[in-house]
């Protein structure tokens, strides 16, 4: 997954929900 965010590509670890 680069700058686009595809189904496929949509995790989301820990680390990176904290800074969403």
């Amino acid at each position: 997954a680069m700058c686009i965010w595809r189904p496929e590509d949509f995790y989301i670890p820990e680390d990176i929900s904290a800074e969403l």
